[in-house]
């Protein structure tokens, strides 16, 4: 009967870099709050529109409305939103302007486990505008154009609600969709047009036509998890 050997020592100090190492990574598992992957909710939005860097209050409009939006989380610290919302702004003369943005947007966490998440986000999307007059709801203007964001927020987790509060920066080049039936509707409202003969203003911003501007935007939300 042959007695069993004894490990090398080579064997034994593999099993001990293998036990420190792995003990360490299967306690913080146990103990780690699983990240709950969706998450679907509404948001309250306000977007303020500057022309320029240095915008005067003439040169600034304000819109507000409601959102919808869906997270997934990724992983521990990455994750995908995806937003559209329906904002308004009543203006000067009887007309009034509805904005729909729709972007697509990463996050990134900074303390994927704690109740309370700073996060930033960035991300593109494609934003649509209407000019209209509120009395018969005839359409002024139209325009698309593509929108760039980036922000910072905090993430409030409650279980299966959490909370989120953000502010961003939009970057909008607006293309205005005008036929020359709109043109002339735009050049009889005359809002915002210091020069009708030159043309109406952007139905996006009534800055002017095709012209880049920036945005503020504000984000108020609630969401459900699982």
């Amino acid at each position: 009967m042959t007695c069993p050997s004894r490990p090398s020592l080579p064997a034994l100090l593999a099993l001990a870099v293998a036990v420190t190492t792995l003990a360490p990574a299967l306690a913080s598992a146990h103990h780690m709050p699983r990240i709950r992957t969706w998450d679907l909710g509404a948001r309250m939005t306000g977007m303020a529109l500057h022309k320029g860097a240095k915008a005067a209050p003439e040169d600034t409009q304000a819109y507000g409305g409601l959102g919808l939006m869906a997270r997934y989380r990724i992983n521990r610290r990455w994750g995908v939103e995806l937003a559209a919302d329906l904002l308004h702004a009543d203006l000067e003369g009887g007309s009034a302007r509805d904005l729909i943005p729709a972007t697509a947007s990463l996050t990134y966490h900074l303390f994927p486990h704690s109740r309370i998440q700073p996060y930033g986000v960035a991300g593109l999307g494609i934003i649509t505008g209407r000019w209209y007059n509120s009395e018969d709801d005839e359409t002024i203007g139209a325009s698309t154009g593509p929108m760039g964001q980036i922000g910072a927020g905090l993430l409030i987790d409650l279980h299966p609600i959490r909370l989120y509060f953000d502010i961003r920066r939009a970057f909008i080049r607006p293309h205005d969709d005008r036929t020359d039936e709109l043109a002339t509707a735009a050049r009889s409202v005359g809002e915002g047009c210091t020069d009708c003969s030159e043309g109406p203003p952007g139905a996006l911003t009534g800055f002017g036509e095709d012209e880049a501007i920036t945005g503020t935007v504000v984000n108020a939300g609630l969401g459900v998890t699982w």
